[in-house]
């Protein structure tokens, strides 16, 4: 072949593929803000679920997975939750424990061993399933958001990461209802890596749930542990507590 020959197929040749480069980059970019747009409308169907939402009871079932070894509790019970903040969570099986919150004080009460221990609400992984059910602010402004595949029902699965570092979680999973943007599930990280995911059945929202429903006063003989000793709150695998020590898997 004659390199007269070569440069003329090159010349041709050149520009085309270029051509077809920048095709796959423009289709790239698209799909790119097609996502971030989807994923833009279902944050903000999640905040509008939350302006209109006061309070919450539901069904939960919740799986705790423990990064060394792999150890997995389950444990399953009641939520409710109204704003600002309160929340109770009754763990029913494998064993009773309760969660019970005014919006400041945290209560985490078992009574097979009649003991409670009392910590804040604010420092506990508690809020931030309070704040992801009932919203505590602007989804845009505090997390990245991004669309992962939806679920094998077809529901939206929304991941947010916090802008600033969290003391409670590295990122969250949300499992939403598509026509309501309701919470029906939450996974997230903490900070050692161990695994906490919640499923919500029988949601019912806006039922007017009473606000003697969320103090708490220790029954006579009850001992009381006040933090610092206090557990780091969160219905986690709160249900497999052990008796005298509290433990990291709670919510």
């Amino acid at each position: 072949m004659s390199p007269a020959l070569i440069l003329a197929i090159a010349a041709i040749a050149g520009p085309s593929g270029s051509a077809g480069a920048k095709v796959d980059a423009k289709a790239g970019a698209k799909a790119g803000a097609n996502a971030g747009a989807k994923a833009d409308a279902v944050i903000e169907g999640l905040q509008r679920s939350y302006l209109e939402t006061s309070d919450i009871k539901a069904s939960f079932e919740q799986v705790y997975t423990y990064k060394v070894g792999g150890l997995t509790k389950r444990s399953s019970g009641r939520i409710f939750m109204k704003k600002p903040g309160r929340m109770r969570f009754d763990y029913l099986t494998p064993s009773k424990r309760h969660f019970i919150s005014d919006g400041t004080v945290l209560w985490v009460y078992e009574p097979d061993q009649a003991q409670a221990f009392q910590d804040s609400l604010k420092s506990s992984q508690s809020s931030v399933v309070v704040n992801l059910l009932l919203g505590g602010g602007d989804l845009k402004r505090d997390f990245e958001h991004s669309l992962l595949a939806p679920d094998d029902k077809g529901r939206h699965r929304l991941q947010l990461v916090p802008r600033e570092s969290a003391r409670t979680f590295r990122k969250v999973v949300l499992t939403l209802d598509p026509s309501s943007f309701r919470v029906l599930g939450v996974e997230w990280d903490d900070p050692t890596g161990n695994n906490n995911r919640m499923r919500f059945t029988d949601v019912q929202a806006n039922v007017g749930l009473p606000e003697d429903g969320f103090n708490f006063t220790p029954p006579a003989g009850t001992r009381v542990i006040k933090a610092p000793t206090a557990p780091p709150a969160t219905p986690t695998a709160a249900g497999a507590a052990s008796a005298d020590a509290p433990r990291s898997d709670a919510p």
